[in-house]
């Protein structure tokens, strides 16, 4: 149960990088 929630922690947190990483990327183009 605990190995799940850390997994699903460390996507969201992933998630959440790309989507700033695409953000940045998408305003300097």
């Amino acid at each position: 149960m605990y190995s799940v929630l850390k997994l699903s922690t460390i996507f969201a947190i992933n998630c959440i990088l790309l989507q700033l990483c695409s953000y940045r990327y998408c305003n300097k183009g």
